[in-house]
C-alpha cells in the first residue's frame, strides 16, 4: 500500500510541475518585461538629458566660451556617460528570481489540493478494496501456500471488517473449495445482505445448501433456484445445478435440456467446458451421437431439406463506440408463437463481428423444438452488456422477420439499436 501512495504522490508531483511551470515562466518573463519598460523610460530620459547638455556646450562653443580642445573633451566624455548608462540598464534586464505573494499563493493552493484529493479519496475513492486486495495478497504471502491458513485469516478479516462484501465473497469461494457446504451458504446470506439478492447468489447459495442436503432438491434449495430463475432464466450456476440434480437421476435428457440454456449465460470458459462435456456424457448415455467441434465440411451432412438460415451479423458504425470486444453476443431463431425458447441459437462475442454464421437444428435448445418444428421464425442479434440472455436496457439489439425456415439467400442482421 505504501508503494500505491508513493505513485500517486509522485503522479501529483508531475502534475503540479506542468501547473506550476507556465505560471512561473508567465512570471519571470511579466517581470522582464517590466524592467524593460522602465529601462526604456531611463534611457530616453538619459537621451533627453544628454541632448541638453551636448546643446549647452555647442552654445558655449559657438559662443566663445569653450576652446575646440575643451569642447571635444567635454563633448566626448558626455557621449561615454551615456554609454556606460545604457551598459549598466542591461546588466539588470535579468534579475534573480525570487518567489513573489502570487506564487506562494499558488504553491498553497496546490499543496491544499493535493490534500484535499488525498482526503477524498479516502473517503469516497477505493481505498478501501485496495486495502482488502493488498491485504488478501499479503494474507496469501504470509499463509504460505497453506489453504486452510488464509481461510483462517480471510475469517479474521471479515469479523474485523463484516460490511466488506468482496471479503464474504472470498470467504464463500474458499468455503467451496474446501466443501465447508454450510458455513458457505452462510457467508453469501451476508454477501446477499450487503449486496442484495441477485441471481447469481442466489444460485451460489443454492449449490451450497444443495450439497448440505446430501444432493437433494429440498424446498430451501428450489425455493433459492426459482427466485434466481424468476430474475434470469437462463441463469448458469442455477441450470447448471438442475442438470446435475436430472443427471444423478438419469433423466439425461432433461439434464442435457438445462445445461443448453446454461450455455447461454456462462461467463468463463472453463465452466463452458465442463458444461458441454456434461452434455456429451449425457448424450452418450442416452445413445445419441454428438457433433464433433469443430465441424468440418466433409463431415457436415444435414438430413435432407432441414432449415439452414444463413445470417450476417455485424455492429452499425455508431453503435461501435458503446462496445467491448468481449462482449457478448447472442444470434437467436424464434418462433412467431408459442414458447419464447429459442429455436436456434448461437453465442459469440463483439470481437467476433462482423461475421456470418448458419443456424440449423444443431443449434436447438431442445431437440423437439428446432428450426423444422415451424414455418417461419423471427431472427435476433443482441449484445448482452452484462451477459445475460435475457434482454436488459442498455443492450443492442436488431430483428428481423418473420422469415420462412425455407430461406436460402442470405440475411443481414445489422445491430443498430438500444434497448430502453
Amino acid at each position: 500500500m505504501i508503494a500505491l501512495w508513493i505513485g500517486l504522490a509522485c503522479l501529483a508531483g508531475l502534475a503540479l510541475v506542468f501547473l506550476a511551470w507556465p505560471l512561473r515562466t508567465y512570471l519571470v518573463l511579466e517581470r522582464r518585461l517590466a524592467a524593460e519598460a522602465s529601462e526604456d523610460q531611463r534611457v530616453q530620459a538619459n537621451v533627453g538629458l544628454f541632448k541638453t547638455k551636448l546643446a549647452q556646450l555647442d552654445a558655449a562653443y559657438e559662443g566663445g566660451d569653450l576652446d575646440e580642445e575643451n569642447y571635444r573633451s567635454q563633448r566626448r566624455e558626455l557621449e561615454n556617460n551615456l554609454l556606460d548608462d545604457a551598459g549598466e540598464q542591461k546588466t539588470q534586464l535579468a534579475p534573480a528570481f525570487k518567489f513573489s505573494q502570487a506564487q506562494v499563493r499558488l504553491l498553497g493552493i496546490a499543496a491544499i489540493s493535493l490534500l484535499a484529493s488525498a482526503a477524498l479519496y479516502q473517503k469516497y475513492g477505493a481505498a478501501e478494496p485496495l486495502n482488502v486486495y493488498f491485504g488478501r495478497q499479503a494474507v496469501i504471502e504470509e499463509s504460505g501456500g497453506d489453504f486452510n491458513q488464509l481461510v483462517a485469516r480471510l475469517e479474521q478479516a471479515v469479523r474485523d471488517n463484516p460490511d466488506q462484501a468482496q471479503g464474504w465473497y472470498l470467504l464463500a469461494r474458499s468455503y467451496m473449495s474446501l466443501q465447508r457446504f454450510e458455513q458457505a451458504a452462510l457467508a453469501l446470506e451476508e454477501l446477499m445482505r450487503l449486496e442484495g439478492r441477485k441471481p447469481g447468489i442466489l444460485a451460489q447459495q443454492a449449490q451450497a445448501w444443495y450439497f448440505v442436503d446430501q444432493r437433494q432438491l429440498t424446498p430451501r434449495v428450489q425455493t433459492l433456484i426459482d427466485e434466481a430463475l424468476a430474475q434470469d432464466v437462463h441463469q448458469a450456476a442455477a441450470r447448471g445445478l438442475l442438470g446435475i440434480h436430472a443427471f444423478d437421476q438419469g433423466r439425461y435428457q432433461l439434464a442435457i435440456e438445462h445445461w443448453q440454456k446454461a450455455l447461454l449465460s456462462v461467463q468463463d470458459q472453463e465452466n463452458e467446458q465442463a458444461i458441454r462435456e456434461g452434455i456429451a456424457e449425457a448424450q452418450a448415455r442416452l445413445g445419441i451421437q454428438a457433433p464433433a467441434e469443430p465441424q468440418t465440411e466433409m463431415a457436415k451432412t444435414p438430413a435432407v431439406n432441414a432449415p439452414e438460415l444463413t445470417v450476417a451479423v455485424e455492429i452499425a458504425a455508431e453503435l461501435k463506440a458503446q462496445t467491448h470486444p468481449e462482449d457478448t453476443v447472442f444470434v437467436f431463431a424464434r418462433a412467431l408463437e408459442g414458447p419464447p425458447m429459442p429455436l436456434a441459437a448461437v453465442k459469440l462475442t463483439v470481437a467476433d463481428l462482423p461475421t456470418q454464421i448458419t443456424l440449423d437444428n444443431s443449434q436447438a435448445m431442445m431437440p423437439a423444438r428446432n428450426l423444422s418444428s415451424v414455418q417461419e421464425v423471427v431472427l435476433s442479434a443482441r449484445v448482452a452488456k452484462g451477459g445475460s440472455p435475457q434482454a436488459q436496457s442498455g443492450d443492442l439489439q436488431a430483428s428481423f422477420g418473420p422469415v420462412a425456415v425455407t430461406h436460402k439467400e442470405l440475411i443481414s442482421l445489422e445491430i443498430n439499436q438500444v434497448v430502453p
